[in-house]
């Protein structure tokens, strides 16, 4: 115990300044996941309007282009707006509906 807190006192059980000190704050880590996305309501929206795939993959693309974008140190904006550009590239796509109307035929039981 004497041995510890000689060494304590001279320093030499301190904590190395790379561990102590805070992380530098990388803007990577202000991109939503997909799953957060998914939760949000108009997240959820979109799942309700377009298939759940087309709508991951739309997200996902996006997201893509957020990491892309960050290195040259653009912030990452909210996530409405990440949903808003989801949106956007799913009806430029022309993303099928999640429930494609029934084809009406004018006949009962064909």
């Amino acid at each position: 115990m004497r041995i510890k807190s000689a060494l304590c006192r001279q320093g030499a059980l301190g904590h190395h300044a790379a561990v102590t000190a805070p992380p530098s704050r990388n803007p990577r880590r202000a991109i939503p996941s997909v799953a957060r996305l998914l939760a949000a309501p108009a997240g959820a929206a979109l799942v309700a309007r377009y298939r759940r795939e087309h709508v991951v993959e739309a997200m996902r693309a996006v997201l893509e282009e957020l990491r892309r974008r960050t290195e040259d140190g653009t912030p990452v904006p909210a996530d409405g707006e990440v949903l808003e550009r989801v949106a956007a590239r799913l009806a430029e796509a022309g993303a099928i509906p999640a429930r494609a109307p029934a084809a009406a035929t004018g006949s009962a039981g064909n």
